[in-house]
């Protein structure tokens, strides 16, 4: 489980880095970057959810209210431990 953990991590990192460089090449106007790196996050945290939801965790929503309040979930988690690791820097 944890090389598929690994493995899955690794690719949404490269899904999120090849999105920022995709967007960079189409736009390059006003805040680019940051247009590059909010477009980048969220492939790389869509990804990575449904990776974990599907192959780390086998998990299968009752419904899509099930599944959405499970998204923000996932994602509130990952914006604390963030947060955590910025302010232990």
């Amino acid at each position: 489980m944890i090389r598929k953990y690994i493995f899955f991590a690794a690719f949404s990192i490269l899904l999120n880095l090849t999105f920022q460089h995709l967007t960079l090449l189409i736009y390059n106007g006003f805040l680019s970057l940051y247009v590059a790196i909010f477009i980048g996050t969220l492939v790389g945290l869509f990804s990575k959810y449904f990776f974990d939801k599907k192959f780390i965790f086998s998990f299968k929503s009752i419904n899509k209210k099930n599944d959405i309040i499970t998204f923000f979930s996932y994602t509130f988690t990952g914006i604390i431990t963030t947060i955590l690791f910025w302010g232990i820097e």
